[in-house]
């Protein structure tokens, strides 16, 4: 007896195993194994006709969020988060005001927390060249079915232009202004001294 891909049942029982398996490789916290059920993932989303709902789309992003964040891809992890942003937003109906908050924040302190320049890691040093970092950059893309790589400074203004900044902690706002766009280090300690104490 042969499988036939092509019916809804089959293709919702592959998503929903596939699905487990990255639970799985999560908690057992094998990142390279949930890598590579994200990318199994990714390619049977591409060739199946049918959408994921959005509840499970939401699981998905926060599963390849944290997958991005272990390996120390920090612009993939923010894109993902910046992902899941605009899912809520624009998928649930009802949606409150502090969850919206909670999901802006998240994603504005994913980008900023985006190393200036951005890292390699040292296995990257030693094994990879120019070429297979963009080989690399653009499989991770891909993954999120995007059509460019993305940057901190595109995620930036990705983040602006979905209004992430109305809805963040008025604290973390005042944050980012000071980080982002009237930086001056001198007077950065004594304005972030006032909004926040180290315990």
């Amino acid at each position: 007896y042969s499988v036939n891909f092509q019916l809804p049942e089959t293709q919702a029982l592959h998503l929903e195993t596939r699905l487990v398996q990255l639970d799985t490789a999560i908690a057992m916290e094998l990142w390279q194994e949930a890598f590579k059920a994200v990318e199994d993932i990714h390619a049977f989303t591409t060739i199946s006709k049918k959408t994921p709902r959005p509840q499970q789309l939401a699981s998905y992003y926060n599963k390849v969020a944290l997958v991005f964040w272990k390996a120390g891809n920090y612009v993939f992890h923010a894109t993902t988060v910046l992902k899941l942003y605009v899912l809520h937003k624009e998928q649930k109906k009802n949606i409150t005001h502090a969850e919206l908050s909670r999901l802006s924040t998240k994603a504005l302190l994913a980008i900023l927390s985006i190393p200036l320049p951005t890292p390699r890691t040292q296995i990257d040093e030693h094994l990879e060249t120019e070429e297979t970092t963009n080989e690399k950059q653009k499989r991770l893309t891909g993954l999120l079915s995007l059509q460019q790589i993305p940057t901190r400074a595109s995620l930036i203004r990705d983040m602006i232009k979905q209004g992430v900044l109305n809805f963040v902690y008025p604290e973390l706002k005042n944050m980012y202004e000071w980080l982002e766009v009237e930086f001056n280090p001198l007077k950065l300690s004594k304005k972030n001294g006032r909004q926040y104490t180290i315990c």
